[in-house]
């Protein structure tokens, strides 16, 4: 009897009615306080700049592929950029050479530990859990910093172990637990975006050129220097050098809070960053202010100063 039971939990459904409703029923014991929090970890990447890695084998190699895709180029929207992410069973050449001049063990570990930083996500597929160069590379990634996600099925096998997030999908067939983790990250891509409408971003249109990076000046300084991380920001621009001794009328970037300010800035020949702040609620983009000022081409567009770091990077292209 319980050989019997066994076979039936991994073996799903014949027949295709059958299959789709056991699907279903799986799908709705999703831990779904999971999946939000994945969705904040994966935000928390992007608005850091952070680099996330996906990685798995066989039919899950196939999803973390795909995932790569809709993180880049599905979540890119409204002029901003996707998420900077890659996949690590992507290079045939890569990992073969990997696997033949070390071992496929370690194909993944030794690629993380090439191309990773502190701060980086790790995003794993496994349905058993129990493929060792998925387990070592999430073991390499919590020895660098790099944050783990897992997407497992059955009693999630060694990976869970080694996940600051986990997935379970509730099933202990791989043909429906790869279902599920394709729609679980179909759903996640549709939570981003939702996300992203309202969440800190750099929209960049046009870069600065080196001469525009060699000076800063703000419009309305005393009302831009009240919007949320501008102290952190100016403190960061004071200590960063910045060469403007041969000023000429195209070598500055200029802060804006009105469409009129970016028009102003524009026909002077310099670039334009508009600050879509909304006062009301503080961490929040403007949409109106934000259309108004892409129109009055503005070359970059920001809600407000909080990621001062990675903003004066992006300015003085260092």
């Amino acid at each position: 009897m319980a050989a019997k039971n066994t076979m039936k939990c991994y073996c799903a459904s014949s027949d295709s009615k059958t299959y789709a409703q056991e699907v279903a029923e799986a799908l709705m014991k999703t831990d779904f306080d999971m999946m939000k929090q994945i969705a904040e970890v994966l935000l928390a990447a992007k608005e850091n700049g952070n680099m996330i890695f996906t990685a798995g084998n066989g039919g899950s190699a196939s999803t973390a592929s795909h995932i790569i895709n809709d993180l880049t180029k599905g979540c890119r929207l409204n002029h901003r950029e996707g998420f900077k992410t890659t996949c690590l069973n992507d290079s045939n050449v890569l990992v073969t050479c990997l696997a033949n001049d070390f071992c496929y063990e370690d194909v993944y570990s030794i690629l993380l530990k090439t191309l990773g930083n502190p701060g980086d996500v790790l995003i794993v597929y496994s349905g058993s859990g129990n493929s060792p160069n998925i387990v070592k590379a999430c073991i390499q990634a919590r020895k660098m910093g790099i944050k783990v996600i897992g997407f497992g099925g059955r009693d999630g096998g060694q990976m869970k172990n080694w996940c600051d997030y986990c997935l379970l999908a509730p099933t202990w067939s791989m043909e429906q637990l790869e279902d599920l983790h394709v729609i679980y990250f179909h759903s996640l891509v549709c939570t981003l975006k939702e996300m992203l409408k309202t969440t800190w971003d750099v929209e960049i249109m046009e870069y600065p050129t080196p001469a525009q990076s060699q000076a800063v000046y703000f419009f309305n300084e005393k009302t831009i220097t009240k919007i949320p991380g501008f102290d952190a920001f100016f403190s960061i621009l004071q200590n960063t050098e910045i060469n403007d001794c041969e000023e000429s009328e195209d070598d500055f970037i200029v802060f804006c809070l009105t469409e009129e300010e970016v028009a102003e800035v524009k026909k002077a020949g310099g670039y334009a960053v508009g600050v879509a702040h909304d006062k009301n609620t503080l961490n929040l983009v403007n949409e109106r202010k934000r259309v108004k000022m892409l129109e009055a081409g503005a070359d970059c567009v920001i809600p407000n100063f909080t990621n001062a770091e990675r903003l004066i990077k992006f300015l003085m292209r260092r």
